[in-house]
């Protein structure tokens, strides 16, 4: 599973405070939702993140729930503090190369 905060170069260049704090948001979500679906987080560079489960349905109940966790923290922010997330399941091997 890979996601992405939707607009954050944007953000980041407008108010880098609101920026980072939507990235702690997202990656303290995520991290619980992964572990919660027995997955491990794989790399977090910038806004992306990349998640590894040990199947696609637990990769696609993850996303699920993080998405709910993100509209429900959102409910009551206003648009530029809104925490809006593309998120992708990619179903096949993962290929390991030069151990990194």
């Amino acid at each position: 599973m890979v996601m992405a905060i939707r607009g954050f170069s944007r953000r980041i260049q407008k108010d880098e405070l609101v920026a980072i704090e939507l990235l702690r948001l997202r990656n303290d979500i995520a991290d619980t939702a992964v572990m919660e679906h027995t997955g491990s987080m794989v790399k977090a560079i910038g806004d992306s993140y990349l998640a590894m489960f040990s199947s696609a349905v637990e990769a696609v109940e993850c996303a699920f729930d993080i998405q709910s966790e993100v509209a429900l923290r959102n409910k009551y922010q206003m648009s530029d503090s809104k925490l809006v997330l593309g998120i992708g399941v990619h179903i096949g091997d993962v290929l390991w190369e030069g151990g990194s």
